[in-house]
């Protein structure tokens, strides 16, 4: 099975950090200035997060399906096999 498709690509993430102090969440993440740079080589990507005033993104290419990607599909798809087996786990 190949899903290199899916995967590799640009995927971008829009970061909004001002609603968490209505919701009044159990603790709260506030960034004024934050840039960052991750290079992802145990899956296959790079990431840039740039975040001003709470307000951000974070822009990723994921560039190839590495060994362990694959691995960890593997066990993504077992379990979904072991669910599709047992209908009263969906239950619980």
């Amino acid at each position: 099975m190949n899903n290199d498709d899916k995967y590799c690509g640009w995927f971008i993430d829009w970061i909004e950090q001002w609603s968490q102090f209505v919701r009044h969440d159990n603790w709260n993440t506030f960034n004024f200035i934050q840039i960052e740079f991750e290079d992802d080589r145990c899956m296959g990507g790079v990431e840039t997060t740039i975040i001003l005033l709470g307000l951000g993104f974070r822009l990723r290419w994921n560039y190839k399906e590495t060994d362990r990607l694959k691995e960890i599909k593997g066990y993504m798809e077992d379990i979904f096999e072991m669910d599709e087996l047992n209908p009263d786990a969906k239950d619980s």
